[in-house]
């Protein structure tokens, strides 16, 4: 037997030596982990996040051919670009004139309530709250009639819409 044989059983020894004592236990530990991961699905998928909310709300929005757009204030705030690069991008779209609270539409489309349009903040069902900068920017709103208005979850923010827009 030449060296690259010697090699290749010893390598396959020790291989059968760690499966035969670990298999069982590598098995175990995958599946309890695969249980994790499919309770913590579950969970989140019985608690919708704001976005998937939020675009239920634009479908029913464009089943009505309402005139609307989205606010991307999250995708300004994104964190994955480092502190300091996020910091030079806020203060290079706060000079185009991004606002920290601005809500998360906009509907253009007069509502029936005599305002010029309604501005609807998008919050999670359950634990969604309005910061300070964002009730600054609805009273600002509301000041150019506007009506401003938060949605916690998607059914409320549709309900709101019904009274709003028939």
């Amino acid at each position: 037997m030449g060296k690259v044989e010697e090699y290749k059983a010893r390598i396959e020894a020790a291989t059968a030596r760690y499966y035969e004592g670990n298999y069982s236990r590598d098995l175990e530990e995958y599946e309890a982990e695969q249980s994790r991961q499919y309770r913590k699905n579950k969970r989140l998928s019985e608690e919708p996040s704001e976005h998937q909310e939020q675009s239920e709300v634009c479908k029913w929005l464009r089943a009505r051919r309402l005139v609307f757009f989205s606010v991307p204030n999250g995708a300004v705030l994104n964190r994955s670009r480092g502190q300091a690069q996020r910091m030079r991008d806020i203060a290079y779209y706060k000079a185009e004139g991004f606002r920290p609270g601005a809500p998360d539409l906009l509907i253009f489309s007069k509502p029936n309530t005599g305002h010029d349009g309604v501005a609807l903040e998008m919050k999670k069902a359950k634990g969604g709250v309005v910061s300070s900068n964002q009730m600054d920017c609805g009273r600002d709103l509301e000041g150019c009639n506007w009506l401003y208005l938060v949605g916690h979850g998607g059914s409320d923010a549709v309900g709101k819409r019904v009274e709003v827009y028939g």
